[in-house]
Formats: C-alpha cells, sequence, structure tokens
C-alpha cells in the first residue's frame, strides 16, 4: 500500500470512529431527523427538536419553539455525547420574559455510551450558567452552577401520541445554586428539580415528566 492509500485509509478510519461516536442506539443522531413534542406546562405549546450540521466530531441540535429557536452545540465523545451549551427556553414568547442564557462552563456526558445505556448505570453532568432575564421595566442577572446527577432505573413500556415504545427510564436530579441580582440585592439560589425522562431505540427521547408537567413525543422524522 502505497503512502497516499495509507493517508486515505487513516482517514476513513478516523471518520467511521467518529461517526461510531455520534451513533446512539437512545440518541439517534442523523441529519434531517425531527422531533415533535407536546409539552403540559403553562404557557407551554408543541416544539420541534431537529439535527443539523452533524460532522466528524458532534452536531448542532435545534430547538424550534413557535417562531423561535436557538441551537444547542454537542460533542461526540467516548465518554458518550457531551451537550455543550446549557438548555435554556428565551426569547419574548418564555411568558412575557426575555431570557439571555451563556454558558460559562460544562463538564461530563449528558448521554452515556451505547454499551453503558442499561438499568443500574449513574454519572453526572454540570454546568456553570449566567442569565439576564428582563420582564418589563425589571432586569434580573443570575450566576449557578447547575449539576445534574442521573441513572437509568428501568426499562419500562411507554405509551404517547407517538405511539408505544419500550423505553429507558432515567430519574435525574438537578441541583442548582447561585445568586440573582436585581434592584441592587443579590438573592440566594438554592433549587433542586426531580425530573423522569424515558429513551426508546431508535428513536430518542419520548417522554418526560418534571415538577408535576409532562412533555410527550407527538411524531418523528427519520
Amino acid at each position: 500500500m502505497n503512502k497516499l492509500s495509507w493517508i486515505l485509509a487513516l482517514g476513513i478510519l478516523g471518520s467511521l470512529a467518529f461517526a461510531q461516536a455520534c451513533s446512539h442506539p437512545y440518541f439517534p443522531v442523523a441529519e434531517g431527523r425531527t422531533w415533535q413534542y407536546r409539552s403540559t406546562q403553562p404557557g407551554g405549546s408543541d416544539y420541534t427538536v431537529s439535527i443539523l450540521q452533524v460532522s466528524a466530531k458532534g452536531f448542532v441540535q435545534r430547538m424550534t419553539f413557535g417562531k423561535s429557536s436557538f441551537d444547542l452545540r454537542w460533542d461526540c465523545t467516548a465518554s458518550g455525547l457531551v451537550q455543550l451549551d446549557f438548555l435554556s427556553i428565551g426569547g419574548p414568547e418564555n411568558q412575557g420574559a426575555e431570557i439571555k442564557t451563556k454558558t460559562l462552563k460544562s463538564s461530563g456526558v449528558v448521554f452515556p455510551p451505547a454499551n453503558l445505556a442499561v438499568p443500574g448505570t449513574s454519572w453526572a453532568y454540570s454546568y456553570v450558567v449566567e442569565q439576564e432575564i428582563k420582564s418589563g421595566d425589571t432586569t434580573i442577572i443570575s450566576t449557578s452552577t447547575v449539576e445534574v446527577q442521573n441513572k437509568i432505573v428501568a426499562l419500562e413500556e411507554v405509551t404517547v401520541p407517538a405511539g408505544t415504545f419500550s423505553a429507558l427510564r432515567v430519574d435525574s436530579t438537578s441541583i442548582i445554586k447561585g445568586t440573582m441580582k436585581a434592584a441592587g440585592q443579590s438573592i440566594p439560589m438554592n433549587n433542586t428539580v426531580q425530573t423522569s425522562s424515558w429513551y426508546a431505540k431508535d428513536v430518542g427521547m419520548v417522554k418526560s415528566t418534571a415538577a408535576g408537567y409532562t412533555t410527550e413525543l407527538v411524531s418523528y422524522k427519520r
């Protein structure tokens, strides 16, 4: 094999390795994939998640809420899928408030690799986040640390508008600590949120519950 052939072979092998890192049975990554969800949260509505810009090292996940949308950057690694941007719904449709979010730091994986996607697996990830919230004449600046502890607890059957699925149930505890500043005052923030999410093979997230509200998959396109 000549030098050029070796270079081409190594390039193909490298691309296959990265593609394998992005290929996850419970978190499908393919350009053009689209999921539509419905939330029972007050003020909530149908929203769409789509996969864009799949590359050798990661992809972009676009969240669309009505006329507003924002993008989340992801890395695909041997340790799992890494979401680089903190998920926060912003824009004027968010109950009259405009929210700008800046992720200062992220660590850990949001979803473990395929061989660890089994009941009993635990993992954690965290963010340091800065937010500016504007509502009328009021501006609130907050800086917080968000640590999310996760565990796959069971394989369960779940029925949602998109169908009935056998899905991994992931229970998560989000611990939020930080401060809010408004009108010259600094207020400490300490909050804990419990979430359960269900992921179906070759589909992705089909259901999620948190704080008494439910999000369900309405339809999806491969």
